[in-house]
């Protein structure tokens, strides 16, 4: 005997939860708010993604695969310098916040700021906090590994350039948030990397690296 077939497009009511969640955060999100934006009655939900937390770490899943890894795809380009690869990826991020049929901002970003409330629940926090990691992970084997090939100066510290990064990347939410559009953030992608410590490596460096 077949299960009975499902009424609804799974992808798309997840898509729909995630735009949920990305917008009020996990406390502001209630059950009524998904069921709503996702088409589905409150057992369907439950069949299909499980409770509000289960439900909340796919949608940040789908957020980070779908929406989040595009933008750090310019750091593996076999073409261009540190500093060109990294402002690729940032305008990226500036486009991502600023998405006309997304809400402003981002979802690592607004729902960070309530993961120590009691309102969220453990898993939840730590599937936030392993976003973080991953996201410091990536920038983290960008910078090695342009050090490593010569690209960028030995003195460059790896950690504080992932900090100053994703600094930078937290602020550009924020600034999403308040309204700025893409075009404002990639200005401010140009000035922080203008200012950044970026330092293109001398001769001797580049020798020194690739020995």
């Amino acid at each position: 005997m077949t299960g009975r077939k499902r009424g609804f497009d799974l992808e798309l009511a997840l898509s729909a939860a995630t735009q949920v969640f990305w917008q009020n955060g996990y406390a502001g999100t209630s059950l009524a708010d998904l069921t709503v934006a996702m088409g589905i009655n409150k057992p369907s939900l439950y069949a299909c993604f499980g409770n509000k937390e289960a439900l909340f770490i796919k949608a940040l899943d789908y957020y980070k695969q779908r929406i989040v890894a595009p933008a750090f795809e310019p750091l593996w380009s076999e073409s261009g310098s540190s500093k060109q690869k990294l402002h690729q990826c940032l305008c990226a991020f500036a486009g991502i916040l600023t998405l006309p049929e997304k809400p402003a901002g981002c979802f690592v970003s607004t729902c960070t700021a309530e993961s120590c409330s009691l309102a969220m629940p453990k898993q939840a926090q730590q599937a936030l906090q392993q976003a973080g990691l991953q996201s410091q992970s990536m920038l983290l084997q960008f910078f090695e590994q342009e050090i490593a090939e010569g690209r960028l100066a030995i003195s460059c510290q790896p950690k504080d350039l992932v900090e100053y990064t994703l600094t930078f990347i937290h602020g550009m939410a924020v600034q999403a948030k308040a309204g700025k559009d893409q075009q404002a953030l990639a200005r401010l992608a140009d000035m922080i990397l203008a200012l950044s410590l970026l330092d293109a490596p001398s001769q001797g460096n580049k020798e020194n690296a690739s020995a």
